[in-house]
């Protein structure tokens, strides 16, 4: 009779450990707003040139997902730099590599995402487009756990859609 409950006990926390794939993009989403009100530097940028981040999310628009990011201008009369905006469209199925870089003085810190492709559409607000296999979103990193279990999660991603696409792993 224990066994029994002790099996049905792990098989319950092993179930609620595997997020869908729905779950996973709100895990993601809600991690990457917790940037929003914090400053960033912007690459190539002096660490003292940053802007606030107001918007971060991550949502599914069809067979992509899609990171939107959004920051203020900034001016200190010695440094400026233009309010960003701009949207990543990718399939994470095409993620190779992610990678944390930390920005010195600040919580906030890039997460480099490459891809296996340069099929990755970066829209920018005023319409431009590009191409490329490179995303980098702002992650608020009070600790290395955070970055890892975020890493965890885009893998975790990864996974799934490659599960839906080729269910059989027949390649």
């Amino acid at each position: 009779m224990l066994c029994c409950f002790l099996f049905l006990f792990q098989l319950g926390n092993s179930q609620d450990a595997l997020l869908t794939k729905d779950e996973t993009i709100n895990y993601i989403n809600r991690v990457l707003k917790r940037s929003v009100g914090h400053n960033a530097a912007w690459l190539g940028c002096e660490e003292s040139k940053r802007g606030e981040i107001v918007t971060s999310s991550f949502t599914k628009e069809g067979e992509n997902v899609v990171y939107h990011m959004e920051s203020k201008a900034y001016d200190d009369g010695w440094c400026r730099s233009n309010a960003q905006s701009y949207k990543y469209y990718f399939n994470p199925a095409h993620i190779k590599e992610i990678k944390l870089v930390p920005i010195k003085g600040l919580s906030v810190a890039y997460v480099e995402i490459t891809l296996i492709k340069s099929d990755l559409l970066r829209f920018y607000s005023n319409g431009q487009k590009s191409n490329r296999n490179k995303i980098t979103m702002y992650l608020l990193v009070p600790d290395n756990k955070t970055f890892e279990t975020f890493k965890k999660a885009l893998n975790h991603l990864k996974d799934l859609v490659n599960a839906e696409e080729d269910p059989f792993g027949n390649g």
